[in-house]
């Protein structure tokens, strides 16, 4: 009897380890191990399968993300270094934003701010997690460089720049909404700049409220801002598509308390495709064009996510095979979302 307590206290320990949930949970160890066998390598790189095995700053941040949520040390600590060593070669505490396998290195050294805010707040939730403030200095060195070359003043107030190099044009900046990581800023403005990481919040929820384009209304891709006017930027893609399916998910995940209003477009374009075949992946909002391919999984999340929220857990589905890297992270993140804002 001793012998069969201690394996089970051991099984318990190691479920722990591996992120077991809680009843009701949609956290499973067994998912995030299936997505870490897949999609990071053995050296900690995050390689996206469906964009020719590169790597970027957005994929180690998404990872070290979901490795906090499940409670796995041991791989976010492989994230990390890797992040560090290989993307974070600018000069600053700020990323590299693409890796490429050919030439086995950095081959954009522009920085994306998305990828910058979900590295340091990935290094906030450790920090937090296993009481190690090393993480945690480490974040507030790369959020001392968001603030000083990403942040600008506009019409909106202190806005996120995509990049420190390419957004400025002559009397205008382009943005990107999904950039705008709602509950990473609550944690930046309780460990780090109270009054600035509050300005951004507030910004981004002003620019979801007003960027909805097309007959539906939805927040786009990319954005540009002349003044006071917002308009589908030239240069960019003009699609509600798969950067913009980040935006619901945010507001959501950061727990505003405007965020049924800011998704109302987005979850009145789903709710309309009720009973069609698929909801388009993506729609111009320059032409209205329609993809004539439906989500993918991950975007199938989201909108369940989004629009029924705290019931949505008997809906979220499950990574399956055919779901590449940006999919699987995507059902992963709205799961985490769920976990961390209605249980």
């Amino acid at each position: 009897m001793r012998r069969i307590l201690l394996v089970l206290a051991l099984l318990g320990a190691a479920l722990g380890s591996a992120g077991a949930a809680s009843a009701g949970s949609p956290l499973h160890g067994s998912e995030w191990q299936a997505f870490a066998t897949r999609f990071v390598l053995p050296d900690g790189r995050v390689a996206d399968t469906g964009n020719k095995g590169i790597s970027h700053s957005e994929g180690q941040g998404y990872g070290m993300i979901m490795a906090t949520a499940y409670g796995d040390r041991e791989t976010f600590d492989r994230l990390w270094r890797w992040t560090a060593a290989n993307l974070q070669v600018r000069g600053d505490h700020l990323f590299a934003w693409k890796w490429e396998t050919g030439p086995s290195r950095a081959t954009d050294l522009n920085s994306a701010s998305d990828g910058d805010i979900l590295i340091a707040w990935g290094l906030l939730r450790a920090a937090d997690l296993w009481k190690d403030e090393g993480y945690g200095a480490a974040a507030l060195a790369i959020l001392d460089d968001v603030r000083d070359r990403l942040v600008v003043e506009t019409s909106l107030g202190k806005v996120l720049l995509p990049g420190p190099e390419g957004f400025v044009r002559d009397g205008s900046v382009v943005l990107n909404p999904s950039y705008w990581v709602f509950p990473a800023l609550d944690a930046f403005a309780r460990r780090h700049d109270r009054d600035l990481w509050r300005a951004v919040s507030d910004s981004g929820r002003a620019l979801v409220a007003r960027a909805r384009f097309g007959e539906a209304g939805l927040p786009p891709d990319w954005v540009e801002l002349a003044g006071t006017e917002l308009r589908l930027p030239s240069g960019f893609e003009t699609v509600f598509g798969f950067n913009a399916i980040r935006v619901p998910l945010y507001a959501i995940w950061g727990g505003l308390d405007d965020a049924d209003a800011l998704n109302r477009p987005v979850v009145s374009w789903w709710s309309g495709h009720d009973g069609a075949p698929f909801i388009p992946a993506t729609v111009d909002l320059a032409t209205d064009a329609k993809a004539p391919y439906g989500l993918s999984g991950g975007g199938r999340a989201v909108s369940v996510l989004t629009r029924f929220r705290g019931e949505a857990l008997p809906m979220l589905p499950s990574i399956g095979d055919t779901d590449d890297y940006y999919s699987a992270t995507l059902i992963l993140l709205t799961k985490i979302a769920f976990s961390e804002r209605f249980l």
